[in-house]
């Protein structure tokens, strides 16, 4: 007979023994269903639980998550309805970055978030207005943005950063192998 781990276990040996066994093996399946039904992926409002990897901060009351690495990405396109500034953080070639610090200013020059991209979505959810976006990677490489977020609507953005990879660059010299 195949074991199906601890549970298929705990059953068997319930089985053998009493009346108490059986309430304990009753008792643990139970517990067991509730801990699984509960997690995230059983849940009904699994698109607004944030998973642990994705951080939630607060900014003056305005929501900023940043990610989108790995099962993350998913879980980032699913909830990107809920908010309406989204920015994607690339090399030029497409290739998705992370630990690029990123600041938003609004018109009046006044901080609304500032924050490292734990990976290469940024998800805002802004006052509608215009906004400055200036994102650094390596302390000097800097893009700044002028962006425009209206109400109800995602507004999605890219910030591209040069190529890292000397290949990429288009440069015959280093694009062929020798």
């Amino acid at each position: 007979m195949r074991s199906y781990g601890r549970l298929h276990t705990t059953y068997l040996t319930c089985l053998e023994g009493d009346r108490m066994n059986k309430k304990l093996f009753l008792t643990q399946a139970l517990l067991v269903a509730t801990m699984l039904l509960n997690t995230p992926a059983f849940a009904d409002g699994y698109e607004d639980a944030a998973p642990a990897t994705a951080p939630l901060t607060d900014y003056s009351d305005i929501p900023v998550i940043s990610g989108g690495i790995g099962e993350e990405l998913d879980y980032l396109k699913s909830i990107q309805h809920h908010y309406n500034l989204k920015l994607l953080i690339t090399e030029s070639n497409g290739i998705f970055l992370s630990d690029v610090e990123v600041h938003i200013e609004d018109k009046q020059g006044n901080e609304v978030a500032d924050l490292v991209a734990e990976g290469p979505i940024v998800l805002a959810k802004l006052p509608a207005g215009s906004y400055k976006i200036k994102a650094t990677r390596h302390e000097d490489e800097v893009r700044e943005i002028k962006v425009f977020v209206k109400a109800g609507k995602l507004n999605a953005y890219s910030v591209a950063f040069h190529n890292t990879d000397p290949r990429e660059s288009g440069d015959p010299k280093t694009t062929s192998l020798q």
